[in-house]
């Protein structure tokens, strides 16, 4: 993007006039200063999302590359805000109702990375996908497996994490 050079030629033209007509330099410089603002603030904003971006593929490689929840780090926006050296808040806006394609073709909302629950939650309903169903896991043993891969959390959470993700207890999974 940029303004239009008859914008800008007829600017200059009016500076160097001595008797300029007041309404036509004012409309051209309110003009030329609102398109250049404009312009500005998307470049900043691609400045912003591209940084962001490179910090996700720095930081989350594992989950950017594969799409595989168990590889996804705990991040805060405050944290990410902190190492770019922009405001968390600048981060929020820009993330905010915004997408990013993973390696694996899957489409995923930029607060995926900034919950850090998801991963267990995603980890949790992979085991129970995989599970036996005639011998259905208990949340003791599932966190025992997640302890296995790295993921040190309590029967009660595993509990919390399944029930929010509507997932049914081992006793109703064996009954189902």
């Amino acid at each position: 993007l940029a303004v239009h050079r008859t914008y800008k030629q007829r600017q200059k033209q009016l500076q160097s006039m001595e008797n300029a007509p007041k309404d036509e330099v004012r409309h051209v410089t309110e003009y030329v200063q609102r398109a250049s603002r404009f312009i500005e603030s998307i470049r900043q904003r691609r400045k912003t999302m591209r940084a962001i971006g490179e910090y996700l593929v720095r930081h989350q490689n594992g989950f950017v590359a594969t799409g595989r929840y168990e590889f996804l780090k705990p991040l805060t926006r405050s944290k990410m805000a902190r190492d770019l050296g922009i405001h968390e808040s600048t981060v929020s806006r820009a993330t905010m109702s915004k997408f990013v394609q993973l390696a694996n073709g899957e489409m995923v909302g930029f607060e995926v990375f900034f919950k850090p629950a998801l991963r267990v939650q995603k980890m949790i309903a992979e085991i129970l996908a995989t599970e036996n169903p005639g011998n259905p896991l208990s949340d003791e043993q599932i966190a025992e497996i997640l302890k296995s891969k790295g993921v040190s959390v309590a029967r009660r959470t595993v509990n919390k994490y399944r029930d929010r993700g509507k997932l049914l207890s081992s006793r109703k999974r064996r009954s189902a």
